[in-house]
């Protein structure tokens, strides 16, 4: 149950994955060396533990022999952590304007739909669930891209990396710390598919507020000419309860 429950797990990220290549179409003179760099950090980042056990082991027996093996030792550790620093700020950076130019992207194709739609569909539309569309959920996206795949990208590849140092130093305790690995996968599984549902039905209730916002900022002086302040006031009040609850949650 468990296993299957993670495959459909797994093939709902990769629809959404060809979902969102799609809809904000694929960079790849910007991808290519983001993710050049994602790899390259992750690998520097997972050497230099090596170099720290090579250090504290060269300070355990202190000898001249290991005068010149600490100075090799400090030597890949300098070096590995510049390499892990430049890397990391690079992809940072990359990533980032990856999640801006997705921005742009998706809110340009967005604002040409929506002025294509009928007549019939604003009215049936509040605008301000319009503007917390193409401003709220479009900035979701774009933080998908510069910061979430970022980060489960670099985690993972740093994953695959250190397996291998675990597995050269210990099969047993690396097995050990793979089965560990396996029992939080499952349980982030289950948890990422409750997450996705709560924040679909957070941005739905910060839409409602924003339309319950944009009507009453559209029509102030109506609401204060029928005395109609706390009626607004407390629809919105309302609304934002709501998104809170959700957000508690």
């Amino acid at each position: 149950g468990e296993g299957k429950g993670l495959m459909e797990t797994l093939r709902d990220l990769n629809e959404s994955r060809r979902q969102l290549v799609k809809l904000v179409g694929y960079d790849g003179p910007l991808l290519v060396p983001s993710f050049g760099c994602l790899i390259l950090g992750a690998l520097a980042t997972s050497i230099v533990p090596h170099y720290y056990s090579q250090c504290v082991t060269c300070l355990a027996s202190a000898s001249a022999t290991t005068r010149v093996e600490m100075v090799q030792a400090l030597t890949g550790l300098g070096a590995m952590s510049l390499a892990a620093a430049l890397f990391t700020s690079l992809r940072g950076a990359l990533f980032w304007i990856a999640g801006s130019r997705a921005n742009y992207n998706v809110r340009v194709k967005l604002h040409r739909n929506l002025l294509l739609q009928e007549a019939a569909f604003f009215d049936s539309t509040e605008t301000g669930i319009l503007l917390s569309r193409i401003n709220n959920d479009v900035n979701k996206i774009g933080m998908v891209i510069s910061f979430h795949v970022n980060v489960v990208l670099r985690q993972f590849a740093q994953f695959v990396f250190g397996s291998f140092y675990l597995v050269k130093i210990s099969r047993a305790l690396s097995a050990a710390a793979f089965g560990g690995i396996a029992v939080v996968a499952v349980i982030s599984a289950l948890y990422g598919r409750f997450a996705r549902g709560l924040a679909e039905r957070v941005q739905d209730t910060f839409a409602d507020a924003s339309a319950v916002a944009e009507t009453s900022f559209s029509m102030s002086e109506t609401v204060r000419a029928f005395s109609g302040l706390g009626a607004e006031t407390g629809r919105y009040e309302t609304a934002q309860a709501k998104a809170l609850e959700l957000e508690e949650v």
